[in-house]
């Protein structure tokens, strides 16, 4: 799962996105090179970046408080995204905190933007938004 948050000392979560593997082969379910990056791979295993469905408002909410605490711990500034899985038993497992994703249009932090009601350009102004507000502060 990938987790958008946009803000400093009050955070905007975005809406979650999930990496869905349809065909595994037995491999195992991990987002490589080539499952995030290989249209052809991506295509022949009906790889696809959905957002999250199903997830309880619990949940959703321990996943928001769990990359919230992250984003802040590590002392990001304007915009993050954590990667995460959720166990099972809906444990939650920070795998990486990215203080620099990819922002281009129709990947996972701009999807998730439009998901949460903003467009492209809306998106990357509140990034510089932020970052300028933080710098006058």
């Amino acid at each position: 799962m990938y987790v958008g948050l946009i803000g400093n000392h009050t955070l905007q979560v975005l809406p979650i996105v999930e990496l869905t593997f349809g065909e595994s082969d037995g491999e195992h379910r991990i987002a490589t090179y080539k499952a995030k990056w290989d249209e052809e791979y991506r295509k022949r295993k009906k790889i696809k970046n959905v957002f999250a469905k199903g997830l309880s408002d619990e949940v959703a909410a321990k996943i928001a408080d769990t990359c919230t605490t992250a984003f802040h711990a590590l002392w990001l500034h304007d915009y993050g995204r954590v990667d995460l899985r959720l166990t099972h038993d809906d444990a939650v497992y920070v795998l990486e905190v990215n203080p620099n994703p990819f922002l281009a249009q129709e990947n996972e932090m701009a999807d998730a933007a439009e998901k949460a009601g903003m467009t492209y350009n809306a998106f990357i102004q509140r990034i510089v938004e932020e970052a300028l507000a933080r710098g006058a502060a």
